[in-house]
């Protein structure tokens, strides 16, 4: 998932598109083996199942709007830790609505976690003003856009709870996705975004996120939302900006601040907390 965010920089297309082009190629391959391959994926499906599904496509969509949005007004780095800043609603949420145990371990986690986001995200709050107001005032705006994709994120990764714990995960992701293209494609509408005659990596970019950090990133965690609560498999996201400033910096020029030397270490020691803090459930469903 590490790489999801230089290949929307390395893209250079519009939001919209980019999501609903991985979300798309994603859906196309899950949906027709939920429908049609071995298995009765759907049959044991009930109404609120399918409501449930339908709200988690909605809020994966709208992250991936506000995420990608925000990639081209903030820095990498600031943009991909606010947007993982979201396990601290989900743990509280989750406590609320699905009755998930929060430990005393787990917000320990928690704490970790969030120490790691202002880390790394301070001194590019701090550096606001460099390149003028105009500057300063997108990167505000990347960065709300970006807390926005992160409560986003929350309520797809509760919804995805509520339902795994009954449903497969091909079935579940698969219309997940397909709810999740069909709401990006509706901005691609209405924002007029661009589809056709954008550069070649541009399309081949979609592809790589559609089967990389979406195929195989977002549906690890959908799987492993059958067997852990929403808030330990939210804090492992929080991994990922780790990966993704380093990429950003082989590939782009853009270097890792220094604090990522205090908030790489913050954010192991805040996914060991939580993962050692939750007991898996055994996986009858898959």
């Amino acid at each position: 998932m590490s790489t999801a965010a230089p290949l929307i920089r390395w893209a250079d297309a519009p939001a919209p598109f980019l999501a609903a082009g991985r979300l798309s190629l994603a859906a196309a391959v899950l949906l027709p083996l939920a429908l049609f391959g071995p298995g009765a994926h759907f049959e044991t499906w009930r109404s609120r199942h399918y409501v449930r599904t339908v709200l988690a496509g909605l809020f994966l969509g709208a992250h991936f709007l506000f995420w990608i949005t925000s990639l081209g007004l903030t820095s990498v780095a600031s943009s991909v830790f606010l947007v993982t800043l979201h396990p601290v609603v989900t743990a509280f949420l989750g406590w609320i609505f699905n009755r998930d145990r929060v430990s005393g371990r787990l917000w320990i986690a928690l704490a970790v976690a969030v120490a790691a986001a202002l880390a790394l995200v301070l001194p590019d709050l701090a550096t606001g003003g460099a390149g003028g107001a105009a500057a300063g005032q997108r990167r505000a705006l990347g960065d709300v856009l970006a807390l926005l994709g992160g409560l986003a994120a929350s309520g797809y990764f509760l919804m995805g709870r509520s339902v795994r714990r009954e449903c497969s995960t091909t079935a579940y992701a698969g219309l997940t996705y397909a709810v999740a293209a069909l709401t990006a494609w509706v901005a691609v509408a209405l924002t007029g975004a661009q589809v056709t005659g954008l550069p070649g990596r541009s399309y081949l970019a979609v592809l790589l996120m559609g089967l990389g950090p979406q195929l195989l990133g977002h549906t690890t965690f959908n799987w492993a939302l059958r067997r852990l609560p929403a808030a330990p498999v939210a804090v492992a996201i929080t991994g990922e900006p780790v990966g993704a400033s380093i990429f950003a910096w082989l590939g782009f020029g853009e270097r890792p601040p220094l604090s990522l030397l205090v908030a790489g270490p913050l954010i192991a020691l805040g996914i060991y907390l939580s993962a050692s803090s939750s007991r898996p459930e055994e996986d009858t469903v898959g």
